[in-house]
């Protein structure tokens, strides 16, 4: 009787060892085809005397050993592409790695647009960067000018107040959320004053207003304070507003 046949190779674990059975008569061990019992095979009973079905037996066993080594191989690569597809454990890195790697991300975030520098510290924990490394970043680029959330808010108050018709109480939400200090925005706001915001109020709503014509007056000023307090307006620029709007809106329609 045959020796046990080997078993085919293992995709989860490729360099293992190999069944612990020994290969029988006739069984061709790892790394061996040509075992020394396979003259044996010859007068097993499985051909005749011209051995003709030895040979192919050998042939046959010849090919799979080699198949199994192919298969092997096949299994280690495999195997290896899995683990690093699972992805190793790196080895943490140095503060000079650190520094390193968030000088890159800020030099890169800086170069799409303007940024606080609260904004650059929020990105720089996202990847992963130590306070340390990032503190150190930070303040050099300060220093340089590259960071100056001064600037920022005053470039923000103009543009959003200008283009997008924000009021202060907007325009100083907006500014804690990117992380900019509370006497900056202040400083940044003096650039608005009262009657700058009004002028801005009273254009929104006349804009407004001309939509509104199916509603009654009562109506239409509930509705343009509502919309005056979202876009940041206080509660005195945005009741002038809508008076003196609501006055020429009337005087317009008694001409009419």
């Amino acid at each position: 009787m045959s020796g046990p046949a080997l078993s085919g190779p293992d995709w989860f674990d490729a360099d293992g060892p190999e069944s612990a059975a020994e290969p029988g008569p006739g069984v061709a061990a790892p790394g061996d085809p040509w075992p020394a019992e396979a003259g044996a095979a010859g007068g097993s009973g499985f051909g005749s005397g011209s051995g003709r079905g030895a040979d192919r037996a050998r042939e046959g066993r010849q090919g799979g050993g080699a198949g199994a080594g192919s298969g092997r191989r096949r299994a280690s690569g495999w195997s290896a592409q899995r683990s690093a597809g699972r992805g190793e454990e790196r080895a943490p890195e140095s503060l000079e790695e650190q520094v390193s790697r968030a000088r890159r991300l800020v030099v890169d975030a800086l170069s799409r647009t303007e940024r606080t520098r609260g904004q650059l510290a929020q990105m720089l924990v996202r990847k992963g960067i130590e306070a340390e490394a990032a503190e150190e970043i930070l303040d050099r680029f300060t220093e340089l000018g590259l960071i100056d959330d001064a600037q920022y808010a005053r470039a923000f108050v103009e543009s959003r107040h200008i283009n997008r018709g924000l009021g202060s109480q907007a325009l100083a939400f907006q500014l804690r959320q990117r992380g900019v200090d509370g006497e900056l925005v202040s400083a940044a706001l003096e650039q608005l004053d009262d009657e700058q915001q009004f002028e801005t109020a009273c254009r929104l709503v006349e804009s407004r207003l001309s939509r509104m014509s199916r509603l009654d007056e009562q109506a239409q000023q509930r509705r343009l304070a509502g919309f005056l307090a979202r876009k940041g307006y206080s509660g005195d620029v945005a009741l002038r507003a809508v008076r003196l709007a609501m006055e020429n809106n009337r005087t317009a329609q008694d001409e009419d």
